[in-house]
């Protein structure tokens, strides 16, 4: 039918076509809460998860629950040593599962983390982190789908209506024994909305109960020694115990990302300390390689004194210094701010964002530089500790790298709504902004755009406004992330210049 062939055209635009997800209804698409099949199952890890796990347990026993600073080195000496899997496997338990579990679990939670560390030899309790879905990841914005709704006697059923609402690509899903999950809440009875909420879901009781499936990601391009799982929820119940509510109903998916801050700085040194590996082994490779410029032998030069080798080189050293510096000043400030258990403000958070964006993208060029202009050399090497797909792994974990981009337009455009006209006016006039990008946005006639998505902010905002914001704001999209290059830029700068 042509209902049916129209959302699918919609469904393979935004997550492509895939083997594994079957063409579903319109009707299928919108409520699958009947489900009435009790199954489940959960995919066995694999030899080399387990050994992942095992090297994972004695990474642990050197980070002090809750220490960031623990946290932060333990991310280095991996990023150094053990690559991408490894990297993330630690992220997400010390910092997505543990760190979330701290801020926002009850006592109760924390102390069945500690009585199952205490039984199993102090050995602490692998977790899972269920944010992302099928059709909503990290280039979403975040939207979750999954759905859980309080019952009169306070319990929760947690379901995934959509097959879009999968919970996907979950990081130690096939080991975990817990996992924090994400859902959208509602009472069933009274059909209020209360938001986002964390739950804490004890992974092996509930397949117990064949309510969930936890399928393998299978193979990937790389990390192959992390599990990823698929995991589905079938109106799986939950004690009213169960939500991580220590910051207030609805107020968890705000705390949360607090905790990605920590993991967005964690990758944007371990970005710089794999590369910076990279580096180090190429050149130790190459210093003393002779290229032959006359027949005879008479003139010879070093591979690393070429022209454009060199100069490859010093633009490698010159950006290595500039993000190092940067990192550092930032490491420093997020440090003393989760120390006096003191949220971060707007400010750090956009630096946080910086560093991340800036980091990655720095592995990801110098990547291909280095070994474009190094040639055969590199290809002798052993596995390099960072890889071209591990730096993409880096773009799009713990948010999206173009969707933190469009979070800094869009305080940049709200920024300047709060300047008075003449302000605006006089900037156009003398041609001199904050940024270079900002003149495009204003002098291309955006001011509209940006006053459009002002008022699509508000709450109150009709769906017609809205829309016309959305479409406005993708129709300028380039200017959109000149306006955010150019932003970063200037915070790198006022942040190392003070």
């Amino acid at each position: 039918s042509k209902p049916k062939q129209r959302f699918t055209t919609l469904r393979q635009r935004a997550v492509g076509r895939s083997a594994d997800l079957t063409e579903f209804t319109d009707g299928q698409r919108q409520d699958l809460s009947d489900r009435t099949i009790m199954s489940s199952s959960r995919d066995a890890p694999t030899a080399d998860h387990r050994a992942a796990v095992a090297k994972l347990y004695k990474q642990l026993a050197d980070i002090r629950l809750g220490s960031n600073q623990d946290i932060f080195r333990a991310q280095a000496r991996i990023a150094m040593a053990d690559g991408v899997g490894s990297f993330t496997r630690l992220t997400v338990q010390v910092n997505l599962f543990e760190g979330s579990v701290s801020v926002l679990g009850k006592d109760e939670h924390k102390e069945e983390l500690r009585e199952y560390a205490r039984k199993n030899g102090q050995r602490r309790a692998l977790g899972c982190f269920a944010l992302t879905e099928v059709g909503a990841g990290v280039v979403s914005g975040m939207v979750v789908q999954t759905t859980a709704k309080r019952q009169e006697d306070g319990s929760w059923l947690l379901h995934t209506p959509t097959e879009l609402a999968a919970k996907n690509w979950i990081s130690q899903a096939l080991v975990a024994k817990y996992a924090v999950v994400l859902a959208t809440t509602s009472d069933e009875k009274t059909q209020e909305e209360f938001g986002v909420n964390a739950f804490f879901v004890d992974l092996d009781e509930a397949v117990k109960t064949k309510r969930v499936t936890i399928a393998d990601m299978g193979h990937k391009t790389v990390a192959n020694d992390l599990d990823n799982g698929r995991i589905t929820f079938n109106q799986l119940r939950l004690p009213a115990s169960a939500i991580m509510d220590a910051c207030g109903l609805g107020k968890g998916f705000a705390v949360v990302f607090q905790r990605l801050l920590t993991g967005r700085l964690g990758i944007a040194d371990a970005m710089l300390l794999a590369m910076r590996r990279n580096f180090d082994e190429w050149m130790a490779s190459i210093r003393d390689r002779v290229c032959l410029l006359s027949s005879d032998g008479s003139s010879a030069r070093r591979l690393v004194d070429m022209p454009r080798v060199a100069n490859a080189i010093r633009v490698y050293e010159r950006d290595y210094a500039y993000w190092r510096k940067y990192v550092d000043v930032v490491k420093r400030e997020l440090l003393e701010s989760l120390d006096k258990q003191v949220a971060p403000d707007r400010e750090l958070t956009e630096k946080v964002a910086v560093a991340k964006i800036g980091c990655v993208d720095h592995a990801l060029t110098q990547l291909l530089v280095l070994k474009r202009e190094i040639g055969a050399h590199v290809l002798k090497q052993q596995p390099p500790s960072l890889q071209v797909d591990g730096a993409l792994c880096g773009q799009f974990a713990e948010g999206d790298t173009h969707v933190l981009q469009e979070k800094i337009a869009r305080d940049c455009l709200r920024a300047l709504q709060k300047r008075p006209v003449g302000w605006v006016t006089d900037v156009v006039k003398r041609k001199r902004s904050l940024t270079e990008a900002m003149h495009t946005l204003v002098l291309g006639g955006q001011l509209a755009a940006s006053a459009l998505f002002g008022a699509a902010a508000s709450s109150a905002a009709s769906p017609t406004v809205k829309s016309k914001a959305i479409r406005a704001w993708h129709d300028c999209w380039r200017q959109v992330y000149r306006l955010a290059e150019a932003r970063q830029a200037q915070v790198v700068h006022r942040a190392t210049n003070q």
